[in-house]
């Protein structure tokens, strides 16, 4: 991969595997049954999403040019 193609990439597509790997690590070290775990994982990686996007949005919305 040249690093034309890979500048193309944009850096937050990164974030999502980072976050499910994040929230499996996480429950997998309080859990030992495999539907605790992801269970748990997926509630994580649902709460981690929102706490991202709801950042996002108020940075988004603060950055108004009068």
């Amino acid at each position: 991969m040249t690093f034309a193609a890979a500048s193309s990439i944009n850096i937050y597509w990164y974030a999502l595997p980072i976050m499910i790997a994040i929230s499996l690590v996480h429950a997998a070290s309080r859990y030992d049954d495999w539907k605790l775990i992801v269970s748990h994982a997926i509630r994580l990686f649902v709460l981690i999403l929102l706490i991202v996007v709801g950042t996002m949005a108020l940075v988004l919305i603060s950055n108004t040019q009068v």
